[in-house]
């Protein structure tokens, strides 16, 4: 070949290679493949109450389950077993609210058929839908779980028997252990401490500080004293606390304020959660006002 030929030849490959190299690494290029992916932050649920209850005249029993997501991302869950075994879809009903609407699962009247089926529970009417296979569980959202026929459980257990209740997702599981009694009795991991937060309020004086109050009522016949606080999962330091009583307990059938001093900004997510003496968990989740 022709040196001037294979020269020319080697000059156009030499060129074509830095033009290559230079396209692909010019300012806001990449040459990485993005895959998106479900939930690329981990999530975090926490079962807030639970419950199962048994009529021994039917020999029929139900099993209920409050959850929260603390995080803004969705979560799927995957199954949900009691005793060790895992539930059909088809007895289970599910409803997704706001945090703080409902602070405990109780024992329910009617039955649940149909594929919606309209509850009471905490002075608040909920329609829970039949569910067809795995429940996705949003950010920042309540959710609020009845299954039916859920166990076969024999007299003798009752009243110590217990049960395990998990719920599994992508990455983890989260149980808790209840007991299981007959005749529809209340089963919860708060019996007696009952405080519902019923309001969270964006306030600023003027031009100057802005502060986050929470407005809650004991509607137990206890008094709830709170001994932490937390704002989107960090607890907040007791200089920026105010409470109203300046005790932080609320008395049976009273009510609570709580003014935290925090910079909060228009249309951002808070989370407040308080913490009682007894180690109850009560949540509540509000946007800044814009």
């Amino acid at each position: 070949m022709n040196s001037k030929l294979l020269a020319l030849i080697v000059v156009i490959i030499v060129g074509a290679s830095a033009l290559l190299v230079l396209l692909l690494n010019q300012p806001g290029k990449s040459s990485e493949v993005t895959v998106p992916t479900l939930n690329s932050e981990e999530e975090s649920l926490q079962i807030i109450s639970a419950g199962i209850w048994y009529n021994p005249f039917i020999n029929s029993s139900y099993s209920a389950i409050l959850l929260i997501n603390e995080k803004n991302t969705t979560a799927q869950i995957q199954k949900i077993t009691i005793k060790g075994l895992a539930v059909n879809w088809a007895n289970v009903y599910y409803c997704k609210t706001e945090i703080g609407l409902v602070s405990k699962i109780s024992p329910i009247a009617n039955e649940l058929t149909g594929t919606t089926s309209e509850i009471s529970i905490d002075d608040v009417t909920l329609t829970l839908k039949q569910a067809t296979g795995e429940i996705l569980f949003e950010g920042f959202k309540a959710l609020v779980v009845y299954v039916k026929n859920s166990i076969s459980i024999d007299a003798q257990e009752l009243p110590e028997g217990n049960a395990t209740v998990v719920v599994f997702i992508q990455k983890n599981a989260y149980f808790k252990e209840v007991t299981m009694k007959p005749e529809y009795s209340s089963i919860d991991f708060m019996p007696t401490e009952e405080l519902k937060i019923t309001r969270m309020q964006f306030l600023q004086e003027g031009a100057g500080d802005r502060y986050i109050r929470i407005i809650a009522n004991n509607t137990g016949t206890t008094p709830v004293t709170i001994s932490a606080v937390y704002l989107n999962n960090k607890e907040v330091n007791s200089d920026d606390l105010d409470f109203k009583p300046v005790s932080g307990t609320a008395a049976a059938n009273s009510g609570l304020t709580i003014t935290i001093t925090e910079e909060w900004v228009e249309g951002n997510n808070y989370q407040v959660k308080l913490i009682s003496s007894k180690g109850n968990t009560f949540v509540y989740t509000a946007v800044g006002p814009e």
